[in-house]
């Protein structure tokens, strides 16, 4: 399954691909001044302190536990911009 995850990052669109392409996550800060929608887990593994395996798995396996707002659109996970701002703040 790892191979496939690693495939499908590969084939994703400009649009797509983490904020800062240098594939260790972005800062919260960073977040905050995309103009993105939606963000993928590799954006969000350095604000949570994650590995976006983690996340995409955990959001498959125990989606109750996963707090912010997510969908997944066929075999990838989005996550509005927006939303997981707000749930990052308590808001």
């Amino acid at each position: 399954m790892t191979k496939t995850v690693f495939f499908l990052q590969r084939r994703l669109s400009d649009y797509q691909q983490p904020i800062n392409r240098g594939g260790d996550g972005v800062t919260l800060e960073e977040i905050k001044k995309t103009d993105k929608p939606y963000l993928t887990p590799e954006d969000l593994s350095e604000a949570l302190g994650s590995d976006k395996h983690t996340i995409i798995v955990s959001a498959r396996t125990n989606p109750e536990l996963i707090r912010f707002p997510f969908t997944f659109m066929g075999t990838r996970m989005k996550v509005p911009t927006a939303g997981f701002l707000r749930w990052y703040y308590g808001e």
